[in-house]
């Protein structure tokens, strides 16, 4: 699985990948009580979140850095390519944290070669 070209584990599960619907709808009420839908199609906004496991989705630091990199450039539209080599257009969703991570192992300091497991990455289909 890859971010761009962030490699990222496969063991990333997409926990939110059937509670997106397609189509927007509207509906509302005129004056005779007719009811009045209109339904289309949505371009974009589909939320993409990778979530790992507690004991799984081991990434270095490195990887972490890399990560933050990409979250910090506004505008930046990047490939997201699954496992199964679907691809996605995706931004960071950053309302709120984008990337979560914690170090395997907590220490003072930490080099590139540490290990943090990946919690969260939050993303948007644009």
């Amino acid at each position: 699985m890859f971010l761009d070209t962030v490699e990222l584990p496969d063991d990333l599960e997409w926990v939110d990948e059937f509670t997106w619907t397609p189509v927007a709808q509207s509906m509302e009420y005129g004056a005779t009580g007719a009811l009045f839908i209109q339904e289309s199609e949505k371009q974009a906004g589909r939320t993409i979140t990778l979530e790992g496991e507690e004991d799984m989705c081991w990434v270095p630091r490195s990887t972490v850095l890399a990560l933050r990199t990409l979250y910090a450039q506004t505008d930046n539209e990047m490939t997201l390519t699954l496992e199964d080599e679907r691809t996605f257009q995706v931004r960071f969703l950053q309302s709120g944290n984008p990337i979560e991570v914690s170090p395997v192992v907590k220490g003072a300091f930490y080099s590139d070669e540490d290990y943090f497991k990946i919690q969260s990455i939050k993303l948007i289909e644009v």
